[in-house]
């Protein structure tokens, strides 16, 4: 009773809205993008689907492995992507799933949307929880699970004040598959069931990652850095974090002959952004979209940073330094580098806490921690080789989740093919 009137007064709000979301949405180039999509028009899927929901485009990159160990275990399904961002819709459709924007979050949106077919089961990514979607599908009976489950240290003060609006709508889950321990206590404390509260780990983390052997890395090296020796990559780098890099990448270049630079920023629209950065700083870099090598090379192309990880020896973890939360370290610890980070690393927390444990992660804070820590890892090789070791050894323990959340499913999709 109590869910049915906080969904009766949400979507009263939510109808009063949407004539200002749907103006907004059009006068944006991204709202006209799909725009069928978001007010609930959507092409008939086939049945039976399973339908899987990621925010954005990160979200969508972490389920892929368990959208398609789904969509091969479970070939009388179909597979449907959803998320609320353009590029999020775009990274589903190019894997070859189907892909659609999720609508507005109104109540007959939804009805309007799964009109000629309703999903299966509906599988949310972290913290996904929209009232409406939720609502509807309890009331057609439509099981739904959560996996990725995450509630930070930083938003969960947020998800306290909310509680006790949320907690009707997850008691409804059928299941939650947590990426980390301290989720399991605050998704109970949000009123989910603990007998359906499972810790999985996080599916991002069972993306197939390149290999590559002596010489092609002997090979891609020469490509990026030309003669360097030893590689620093910036992976995933964030806007800010330059005022610390840019004045160490300028004292390496000048105390180190056989040093290079990958600067990877974190999303394309800022490769400008860090080329005008290195410009500023004096710094003579090349582009990876000119085929030319130089010690500093701007990585200003898409989906290679997992293998460049492999030609790195040294690699900082963007989104550390500001306030963030991290990105996933996965990619260049399996890829056997030395891990720097900063302070801001509560997205991240769990495999920092085994990085620490394992006494394989170097932390920096300022510019001035940032040079001395550089500069001490150059000078021990052998240090920056036994801190990969380490780091390659512990990024093995966080494989597994998608297997582990597909067993959590299979009670409700039934066993999978064998």
């Amino acid at each position: 009773m109590r869910l049915a009137l906080i969904l009766l007064i949400y979507t009263l709000i939510g109808l009063a809205l949407l004539p200002l979301a749907i103006v907004i949405a059009l006068f944006s180039p991204r709202g006209r993008a799909f725009f069928g999509e978001r007010i609930g028009i959507w092409e008939k899927v086939d049945s039976p689907f399973i339908l899987i929901h990621g925010a954005s485009l990160g979200e969508i990159q972490g389920v892929m492995p368990l959208a398609k160990e789904i969509k091969a275990k479970y070939p009388n399904y179909q597979v449907v992507l959803s998320s609320t961002s353009n590029t999020g819709r775009q990274a589903a459709e190019r894997s070859g799933l189907i892909s659609r924007i999720l609508p507005f979050d109104v109540y007959f949106l939804y009805a309007l949307a799964f009109l000629d077919n309703k999903p299966k089961v509906v599988i949310l990514t972290e913290t996904e929880i929209w009232p409406a979607l939720i609502g509807w599908l309890k009331f057609n009976r439509v099981p739904w699970v959560v996996v990725n489950g995450r509630i930070s240290e930083k938003s969960w003060s947020e998800y306290r004040i909310l509680a006790p609006i949320l907690r009707p709508f997850l008691k409804q889950t059928a299941a939650v598959c947590t990426s980390d321990e301290a989720s399991v206590d605050r998704f109970i404390t949000l009123g989910v069931n603990p007998k359906v509260i499972i810790k999985t780990g996080n599916t991002k983390y069972d993306t197939p990652l390149p290999t590559l052997n002596a010489g092609e890395i002997d090979s891609l090296k020469a490509e990026l850095v030309g003669g360097c020796e030893k590689v620093i990559i910036l992976g995933s780098i964030r806007p800010g974090e330059e005022k610390i890099w840019n004045p160490v990448i300028r004292k390496v270049l000048d105390y180190y002959e056989k040093v290079g630079f990958v600067v990877a920023p974190r999303h394309p629209e800022k490769f400008e952004y860090f080329a005008d950065s290195l410009s500023e700083s004096g710094i003579e870099f090349s582009r990876r979209k000119e085929n030319r090598p130089g010690r500093v090379l701007l990585l200003d192309s898409l989906g290679e940073l997992a293998k460049v990880f492999a030609v790195g020896d040294i690699a900082f973890i963007g989104g550390t330094l500001e306030d963030f939360g991290g990105h996933n370290p996965l990619e260049a610890m399996s890829q056997e580098c030395a891990i720097v980070m900063g302070p801001s690393v509560f997205v991240i927390s769990e495999i920092v806490d085994a990085l620490k444990e394992g006494d394989a992660l170097v932390t920096i804070s300022n510019a001035d921690e940032c040079d001395g820590i550089v500069r001490e890892l150059l000078s021990k090789p052998e240090r920056i080789k036994e801190l990969g070791q380490r780091a390659k050894n512990i990024a093995s323990q966080f494989h597994g989740a998608t297997t582990r959340a597909i067993q959590v499913f299979s009670p409700i999709l039934g066993e999978p093919k064998r």
